[in-house]
């Protein structure tokens, strides 16, 4: 009897562990969504108007592969609507084992300072070719609101 006690005890703990595994994680070990407050454009999003209200972060995440001399490039930001949030920043695709000459993410942060209307524009080129027209292009209006 006490071994099907036993045995009926730990295939509670099992099955409840099983169905219920985030239950016995502590609050810490749970995974946060650092960005999760971000509206988050990709180019999906070319040529749309997004709202969003002051303080909202924005992420833009473009793909591309600067070994190939390729960069992904702001034109001019003349609008106090929208702060860049830092520098733009690239994020190379992970492999296991790592592939030379593969392409990544270029990702660009900006928070909507104040009300108003601000167009935000990308260009995909090689910076030394001056007179070139750029491989892609990638642009997105913003309509940003008091909270």
């Amino acid at each position: 009897m006490k071994n099907i006690m036993q045995c009926l005890m730990t295939g509670f703990i099992g099955l409840s562990m099983f169905f219920c595994p985030s239950s016995f994680l502590p609050a810490a070990d749970k995974p946060k969504d650092k960005d999760g407050d971000a509206i988050k454009l990709t180019p999906a999003e070319d040529g749309k108007t997004i709202k969003a209200a002051t303080g909202k972060k924005i992420e833009i995440s473009l793909k591309g592969n600067p070994t190939t001399g390729f960069d992904w490039r702001m034109v001019e930001l003349k609008s106090e609507v929208v702060k860049a949030d830092g520098k733009g920043e690239y994020v190379p695709d992970k492999y296991d084992p790592p592939r030379v000459g593969s392409g990544g993410t270029f990702v660009f942060k900006f928070i909507a300072a104040k009300p108003g209307k601000a167009t935000l524009k990308f260009e995909y080129l090689r910076p030394w070719e001056k007179d070139k027209a750029p491989a892609q292009k990638f642009s997105v209006n913003l309509v940003v609101a008091e909270k």
